[in-house]
């Protein structure tokens, strides 16, 4: 809309330029977040799957052992996958959780 405003073949090409631009940027950070979301929501799953009984349920407290395997599945990532995303990613389930009972 501003480009068509514009007097200047100059500035319209400019402002043609800016604006395809800033939609590649934009179409990168959509899509790399999208792609951070879906790779935290795997790893949420892989971590509770690792302290859900048999048939996906939750025992609640958890049982030792499942302590431990969650431990273990959490310690076998790197600290750097638990990041905000991951963060909101579990905080997302859970309240789908508490809605779900």
């Amino acid at each position: 809309e501003r480009s068509d405003m514009s007097t200047s073949s100059t500035e319209r090409a400019l402002l043609s330029s800016l604006a395809s631009n800033l939609s590649a940027t934009l179409q990168a950070v959509v899509s790399t977040s999208e792609t951070k979301a879906e790779e935290a929501s795997l790893l949420v799953e892989s971590v509770i799957k690792t302290c859900a009984e048999p048939d996906g349920e939750f025992i609640v407290p958890l049982k030792s052992s499942s302590k431990l395997e969650l431990k273990s599945a959490v310690l076998s990532h790197p600290p750097h996958v638990y990041d905000e995303t991951f963060v909101s990613t579990l905080d997302s389930w859970l309240n789908k959780a508490a809605k779900d009972e």
